[in-house]
C-alpha cells in the first residue's frame, strides 16, 4: 500500500540547491564588478567575463542552450566544479 505524500516540504534536489549558487564564487573578479550581476547556476547563459583579467579580450560566455538538453545539468555541475578549483594553480 502506498502512502500519499504529506503536506510537509520535500527536501530539494541537489540541482535545486545549486540554483542560486554564483558560478564565479571561487574566482577573483575584476575591480568594480557588482556581485549581484554575476551568473547563477540556474541561468541559461553564464558570463565568465567578470573573472577574465584581460578586459580587452573577447568575453567568455557559456550558452547552455547549445548543448544537448539531456546533458546540460551534468555539464553545468562539472563546469561549476572546474570553476571552483584554484586558477592559476598555487
Amino acid at each position: 500500500m502506498t502512502m500519499p505524500l504529506s503536506d510537509e516540504a520535500v527536501a530539494p534536489s541537489p540541482l535545486q540547491r545549486l540554483a542560486d549558487v554564483v558560478v564565479l564564487r571561487a574566482r577573483p573578479l575584476r575591480h568594480g564588478i557588482d556581485p549581484l550581476s554575476l551568473s547563477r547556476f540556474a541561468d541559461w547563459t553564464w558570463s565568465l567575463a567578470e573573472a577574465q583579467p584581460d578586459q580587452h579580450a573577447q568575453p567568455i560566455m557559456l550558452y547552455w542552450s547549445t548543448f544537448p538538453s539531456a546533458l546540460v545539468d551534468d555539464i553545468k555541475v562539472f563546469t561549476l566544479a572546474v570553476l571552483d578549483c584554484p586558477y592559476p594553480r598555487p
